[in-house]
């Protein structure tokens, strides 16, 4: 039936070109069957499976490593451990301090996981070519140099910018009750990093995407996706880090300020305008 009806059209389309009396040459173009290259679009399975990886842990390490410092910082204000301290030590040295330390355990965290991926493969526990995680298949031979430095800058910078901040929250606060509460602006700006990063494993060309990478809240991540991804080069690298660290330096400063006149501040539920009289005071 397709041979007839194929048979069929060539006749209408012959009579079709003697009725207008074009040229054969032409016709005979007309009828020509275009060629049609088929090229198989490179598979980024396994790129999307090391994305979906990384952004997760970099969402964790942040977020849980962030939440301690407040925590530590919040617990000694209310043993009062905070006022023994202080005489002994500056209170930004103490700051500073208690955000190496986190960073230091985050990334021993990283190196133990990454030892123990790498000896669970040598032992061959771990195919790379069937290796799964969450349904998507990971090819081990994207996770190069490149995506793993860059997963440990941007890990760096997006923590040091979180924990500044949530160092700044854990001195406002007096009760640990409070603190939830408080730092959930800072829980939300990093939930919105980790939803974007996460989508942008599907379109991470999209518009949303590509403006996140320069929001320094959601830079971290999103930027971190797109280089594995391939939709980002060294130029917007670059740029991305160069905001990460201007924005690193003016949240410091005045987070410096707040953790400074509010660390030993104990006049119960502090408001968002006590905040900013302690950031613009000296």
């Amino acid at each position: 039936m397709a041979i007839l009806t194929q048979k069929i059209q060539q006749v209408g389309i012959n009579k079709t070109i003697a009725d207008s009396n074009v040229n054969p040459e032409v016709a005979a173009k007309l009828v020509t069957p275009v060629p049609v290259e088929n090229k198989a679009l490179k598979d980024t399975t396994g790129t999307v499976g090391i994305v979906y990886i990384f952004v997760i842990l970099m969402y964790l390490l942040i977020l849980g490593q962030g939440q301690m410092i407040a925590n530590t910082i919040t617990a000694e204000k209310a043993s009062r451990v905070m006022e023994i301290m202080i005489p002994k030590v500056k209170p930004i040295y103490m700051m500073y301090g208690k955000i190496l330390v986190q960073l230091v355990t985050g990334l021993v965290q990283i190196v133990i996981m990454l030892l123990g991926f790498l000896a669970s493969y040598s032992l061959g526990w771990i195919d790379g070519k069937q290796f799964s995680f969450f349904g998507f298949d990971i090819d081990l031979s994207n996770l190069t140099g490149i995506v793993v430095a860059s997963f440990i800058i941007y890990f760096i910078l997006g923590y040091l910018l979180y924990a500044i901040g949530y160092a700044a929250v854990g001195a406002v606060v007096s009760r640990t009750e409070d603190l939830g509460s408080v730092s959930f602006p800072i829980i939300m700006c990093i939930m919105v990093a980790f939803f974007i990063g996460i989508s942008s494993i599907f379109n991470p060309a999209s518009t949303l995407v590509v403006v996140s990478s320069y929001i320094p809240i959601t830079s971290p991540i999103v930027t971190f996706s797109r280089i594995v991804s391939g939709e980002a080069g060294y130029a917007e690298m670059g740029i991305t880090i160069v905001i990460l660290l201007a924005s690193i330096a003016i949240i410091n400063h005045l987070a410096s300020r707040i953790y400074v006149n509010g660390v030993m501040n104990y006049s119960g539920k502090v408001k968002f305008k006590d905040v900013i009289q302690m950031a613009q005071k000296h």
